[in-house]
């Protein structure tokens, strides 16, 4: 038995028998939950894993607000986003080392993702070219356009924490797990186009 497979045991057992109705209404999770249209959940989702660094908590009632001001379809606030019309919707926003700014950053970024490919998925498998193999190059190379277009468009030392959510190897697996669960917004642990997510080997 590989290594891979002795985790995937305990994984795919604790994917069964979790409590997920319990648990999540305590979770990041239900920021992206709340939206029907995977549109908006894959883009809350990344928004959510960007800005969660320490205790749900403690960013909950920033991201509320965040999400309050991009209204009830927050990949339409994006894909339309003018920062001279809209950046003022953000002015209030304050997350530890987080700045308005660096909302902006992350809008524009997406926003051209979305033009690019049509949806964050879209961007994700356009650096996915063996679905079976290790996830990890997979995500460096679909973060790669989100960190170059998040540094171009604000001039911060951190654009909402997005560079460090940009793995530079498959070692990093804290940048894996943190991005791995932005896209992961269906009922149950999902995948952004609904089919449950699988564990593979960073």
């Amino acid at each position: 038995m590989t290594a891979a497979q002795r985790l995937r045991q305990p994984l795919e057992r604790l994917y069964r028998e979790f409590d997920y109705g319990t648990r999540v209404e305590l979770d990041a999770i239900r920021f992206p939950l709340r939206y029907a249209a995977p549109r908006d959940r894959e883009l809350v989702g990344l928004l959510t894993a960007c800005l969660a660094y320490g205790r749900v908590d403690l960013f909950s009632g920033e991201l509320e607000g965040v999400l309050a001001r991009m209204g009830p379809s927050p990949a339409a606030f994006v894909a339309s986003f003018d920062p001279r019309r809209d950046s003022a919707a953000f002015d209030d926003f304050w997350y530890r080392f987080n700045r308005p700014r660096d909302l902006v950053a992350f809008c524009i970024a997406a926003r051209d993702l979305l033009a690019r490919f049509g949806t964050l998925e879209k961007c994700f498998l356009a650096g996915d070219p063996d679905p079976a193999g290790p996830i990890g190059p997979t995500l460096e190379r679909s973060s790669r356009p989100t960190c170059e277009r998040s540094s171009r468009a604000a001039a911060s030392r951190a654009a909402i924490a997005i560079s460090s959510h940009c793995p530079r190897s498959a070692a990093r697996a804290s940048a894996c797990t943190s991005t791995c669960a932005g896209w992961s917004a269906g009922s149950r642990p999902t995948s952004a186009c609904g089919r449950p997510c699988r564990p593979r080997a960073c």
